[in-house]
């Protein structure tokens, strides 16, 4: 931290810290933590931020990863430094000058205790049993804070399942572990790898007038003999603690995770976790969380696998996120004007098929597709008063059930050309039949039909002339034209802040997240054969027979809300849009390319079930698909 201040008065960004307490608060409530993020992202970026805290997953909480940095020891150096920093006469002082009314005196026979002592008399000080969760005042858990917020995976102290989750963190989140007993690498990594905060780091460390190598030494410590070292490792068997760390030491050459980072523009931001030297405390109420499942008894590998014969089934386990789900419950948030209507009424014949029901929320004039927390919850409880297994569907963006303490469901999706999209739903509104539809649906409630100019006019003179219909104003929040052209926003999730502005890279990122890590397809009806067959096989529980179902009903389901007064486009108006479209155009060729994956791992690059009449190119005609 001290050399983050000095950086940042040099490189030009502002270090920051939380304010100083008797208690840390390493675990967090859901509340708790998602006030400490907001407190986080409210400061001026760039900006680094430092806390003894467990890992928080920002995009879990619907915001941008930061670039997340830490340190680690030696565990059982950081134990015996641990011991003698509480003891020593200079951190005593400074606590109680601090916080006079609340830090009591320890009396002199607990600082006479020697580590040597502890550890032979079997004191309770020193005792670490395997799996115990108790001992969160003496910070023995260094995985912990790669571990994260799940009391019940990361507290059993020492636990092999920690440790995968902890390495699991390091690997796909963490810009750079160092460790000071690796100084020089550690800095020239920091140089390198997050220059933008680490440049001149060395020279800044080393400067005699900083003094940096001093900062918080504690000289009061007796020395540890190798034989209390040798006890000590042996019997509280701290090679799993010891694993992590010997993993971090390879992290720092393997990749770079900065890359990894949504970007907000110029805006960055560097979140530290340190592992601590202060008294903590967890205010944590254990969540049902998603639990990542090991197998004790087979190690993971770091290298590479070997995908002969079993290439596709791995490639297949890997892109499946249907295994996460804890409820038999799917959630289609589905996106307007890709066809969603096609894919819910299938849903509800294939329900008749393999018994589950479907809903949709009730029809309005207006869609909402942002809620305040409490309504999301209650849409959630809604949801899940269903019998199950159920499909829901609603134009919504993403809902994180997770962070309101209910099991996960299976989510899935449908995307579409961004361009294409826009053009459909600028004649959509622009049909008579939609708002006699609507009037039908709604009665009183119905908006209506708009004048005659706006109904009438073309989206190629709409995007020639510069009508308020057809500007795609980079990084825009509100949307004068009231239509729904961020696709990304869907997938993105609740957070306002960061998924409204339009076309937003950050925005994109956590979209992208949100795919790979939840969504157990995202399909699209320009691929039709794919996404049914992936749908097939991924969620078969819902999804069994759906190609057979699609095709027996095909003439109803692909003119399902179908709209046919639609005009040609010109290639120069599409031209004017895309360059304004780079990031939803992005994320929905990732979508695209994570569909192809999912089929190429299933069908092992060859046709499935034979079925040629499934394998003819798809129509592409003037008609569109619904809102």
């Amino acid at each position: 931290m001290a050399l983050m201040n000095l950086l940042g008065k040099q490189n030009g960004y502002g270090a920051h810290r939380d304010k100083p307490s008797p208690i840390e608060t390493v675990l967090l409530s859901p509340l708790f933590e998602i006030n400490l993020i907001e407190e986080i992202m409210e400061k001026e970026q760039p900006a680094t931020y430092s806390k003894h805290v467990a890992y928080i997953d920002f995009a879990a909480n619907d915001y941008a990863q930061p670039i997340y940095i830490n340190m680690v020891r030696d565990p059982i150096e950081r134990l015996i430094s641990w011991f003698y920093y509480i003891r020593a006469p200079w951190y005593i002082a400074e606590r109680k000058k601090r916080f006079a009314k609340s830090y009591k005196l320890p009396n002199v026979q607990w600082l006479k205790k020697t580590f040597n002592k502890c550890i032979l008399e079997h004191d309770d000080e020193c005792l670490f049993e395997q799996g115990e969760e108790r001992g969160l005042g003496d910070h023995r858990r260094q995985m912990l804070f790669f571990c994260g917020q799940d009391t019940t995976i990361c507290m059993p102290f020492n636990s092999y399942e920690a440790m995968q989750i902890s390495k699991q963190h390091v690997e796909s989140n963490y810009a750079v572990v160092g460790t000071w007993e690796e100084t020089n690498i550690t800095l020239k990594v920091l140089e390198h790898y997050i220059p933008r905060f680490f440049k001149g780091a060395t020279d800044v460390y080393y400067h005699p007038e900083n003094n940096l190598h001093k900062v918080n030494r504690n000289t009061v410590r007796p020395t540890v003999s190798p034989e209390h070292h040798s006890i000590h490792n042996v019997r509280n068997r701290h090679h799993i603690d010891k694993e992590l760390v010997s993993h971090n030491h390879i992290q720092h050459h393997k990749s770079n995770n900065v890359q990894n980072q949504p970007r907000l523009g110029n805006n960055e931001l560097v979140i530290q976790a340190p592992n601590t030297n202060e008294p903590i405390k967890s205010h944590h109420k254990t969540a049902k969380r998603e639990k990542i499942q090991v197998d004790k008894k087979q190690q993971f590998q770091d290298d590479d696998y070997d995908l002969e014969d079993d290439e596709w089934s791995l490639k297949a386990d890997l892109l499946n996120n249907t295994k996460k789900a804890e409820v038999d419950v799917i959630f289609f948030n589905r996106v307007p004007k890709v066809g969603s209507q096609s894919l819910m009424e299938l849903m509800v014949r294939l329900g008749n098929i393999n018994g589950y029901s479907h809903s949709r929320d009730a029809g309005k004039a207006t869609e909402t597709i942002l809620l305040k927390p409490d309504n999301q919850r209650e849409l959630i409880a809604e949801i899940y008063m269903k019998n199950k297994p159920h499909a829901y569907s609603q134009h919504i963006a993403y809902i994180n059930f997770t962070r309101f303490h209910f099991p996960k469901p299976i989510y899935i999706n449908l995307v579409r050309d961004p361009i294409e999209r826009i053009i459909s739903w600028h004649y959509y509104v622009r049909a008579e039949w939609y708002y006699k539809d609507l009037k039908d649906k709604l009665g009183d409630k119905a908006p209506d039909m708009p004048e005659k100019e706006f109904m009438e006019m073309d989206f190629e003179t709409c995007v020639k002339t510069g009508s308020k219909y057809c500007q795609f104003n980079q990084m825009q929040v509100n949307n004068p034209a009231g239509d729904h052209r961020r696709q990304t926003l869907f997938f993105c999730g609740q957070n306002k802040k960061l998924c409204m502005p339009f076309n937003s890279a950050a925005a994109m990122q956590k979209a992208k997240r949100t795919v790979e890590e939840d969504y157990a397809v995202v399909g699209t009806w320009e691929d039709t054969n794919i996404t049914l067959s992936v749908l097939e096989h991924y969620i078969p529980k819902f999804f069994k027979h759906a190609k057979v179902a699609y095709y027996l009903f095909q003439n109803r389901l692909s003119s399902v809300n179908k709209n046919s007064v639609k005009k040609t486009v010109s290639e120069e108006a599409r031209a004017i849009i895309r360059k304004n479209l780079t990031n939803e155009i992005e994320f929905y060729e990732f979508c695209k390319q994570r569909l192809y994956l999912q089929y190429a791992a299933i069908s092992g690059g060859e046709k499935i079930d034979n079925d040629d009449y499934l394998l003819l190119p798809e129509h592409n005609d003037e008609g569109d698909y619904e809102y």
